[in-house]
């Protein structure tokens, strides 16, 4: 192993042999997905996509009111993809998610799922080249990178599914380049970032805490004119009160998501709810409180940064590892904010830490496939989260002071 990382030229080959690889597998995906296979491919093939297809079908359609009906979009679905027979892969974004998605329709499924698959494959390739500016060590590994990435069972089929995690990674990472930019592009670079991110609500809020606790009004600003452009793109769809009517698709929501996907589930609250007493969601809950506690806590301590731009708040790197453990709603694929996060703090000048990440990333792989075929409990997803958890933890702590913001 040594000696493959000290063989740069040969790792580059390889990398790139295996991307156009699976860039002709992410083609086939895209090109065919109304194929008839069944089981763990077709899951493979169609993803979500079918989710994001229905609520953009039903925000262009003449009932947008019921953009969160399920048996409307179960109709539509299983209309398109007959070898669903019957199943339905909800769509619960919030309404503006489906009114920007509305080209998808006039594109059809098959150049819909094509463009869509191409575009989550473009989120990653900015990912990759995004990682090599936050950590001068990758600088010059953004192909590697990608491959690796790629190559990461939970990422590989959340893109081939059509899940918007390649577009989180790609927020994910410009936050860790622009929230140390003290200048008036840069905050509102940043805080535009954040508003953005309300397609995942749930990790906005949270990212958010940073630039509130620090007290830094243009950031926070920017972020609250975003969000309120995306409230009056939702209320294009569902009026001014959309947020009630998705609040309460969201309480329909959360047990047909939870009960059959727990085993799939990388956080707590997915591992306590594949076991038999219910009652552990507590714990869960309390996990949940517990870590926004400590994120809220880095976030404090990280008012220090804010007369010392070269420094970078620990609250970055701890928050990818944070929110997917925490968060009731984490998927397996979520596990591609933790792999941005390991990589802002990993220095390839640590033989061990390469070591480490190998053997990580190889828990990962099998994680991943082994969700695909819905063939694992909740826990060991969990605690393999946790292992990374606790790498990115020591990783960040051991970080000298001068690692900051190294992409300036």
């Amino acid at each position: 192993m040594p000696q493959l990382f000290t063989a740069p030229g040969r790792i580059r080959r390889i990398a790139i042999a295996l991307l156009i690889a699976l860039a002709l597998a992410l083609a086939w995906v895209g090109l065919d997905p109304l194929g008839s296979l069944s089981g763990p491919i077709t899951s493979v093939k169609l993803g979500d996509f079918p989710a994001f297809y229905s609520l953009s079908a039903i925000a262009a359609g003449s009932e947008p009111h019921r953009l969160y009906d399920f048996a409307l979009q179960r109709e539509i679905q299983n209309q398109i993809w007959p070898q669903l027979q019957g199943a339905l892969l909800p769509g619960i974004y919030p309404p503006y998610v489906a009114l920007l998605a509305r080209p998808l329709v006039w594109l059809g499924p098959t150049w819909g799922h094509v463009v869509w698959g191409a575009l989550q494959l473009l989120f990653l390739i900015l990912t990759a080249r995004a990682i090599t500016r936050i950590n001068s060590s990758l600088a010059k590994y953004s192909v590697e990178i990608l491959a690796g990435l790629l190559l990461c069972a939970p990422v590989l089929l959340g893109v081939f599914g059509g899940q918007l995690i390649a577009a989180s990674m790609f927020i994910y990472a410009l936050c860790f380049i622009y929230q140390g930019r003290r200048d008036l592009r840069g905050e509102i670079i940043f805080g535009s970032l954040i508003g953005l991110w309300f397609f995942k609500p749930h990790y906005a809020l949270i990212m958010l805490m940073l630039p509130v606790i620090q007290w830094r009004v243009r950031v926070v600003a920017t972020t609250a004119l975003v969000a309120t452009i995306l409230y009056l793109l939702g209320s294009l769809v569902l009026g001014l009160d959309w947020i009630a009517t998705w609040c309460d698709a969201l309480t329909r929501f959360t047990p047909m998501n939870i009960i059959p996907n727990a085993r799939q589930m990388t956080g707590l609250l997915g591992a306590v709810k594949g076991m038999p007493d219910q009652a552990n969601s507590a714990l869960a809950w309390a996990a949940l409180a517990l870590t926004t506690a400590l994120l809220l806590r880095l976030a404090f301590a990280a008012r220090q940064s804010l007369s010392k731009p070269t420094g970078l708040p620990k609250f970055l790197p701890l928050f990818g590892v944070t929110v997917v453990l925490a968060t009731p709603q984490a998927n397996f694929y979520d596990l591609g904010l933790v792999l941005v996060a390991i990589c802002s703090v990993l220095s390839l000048k640590t033989q061990k830490q390469l070591y480490l990440l190998g053997i990580f990333g190889i828990w990962c792989v099998a994680s991943g496939l082994a969700s695909a075929l819905r063939t694992v409990t909740p826990l060991p997803l969990f605690l393999i989260l946790a292992a990374l958890t606790y790498l990115v933890t020591l990783l960040t702590i051991s970080s000298p002071p001068g690692l900051a913001n190294r992409h300036r």
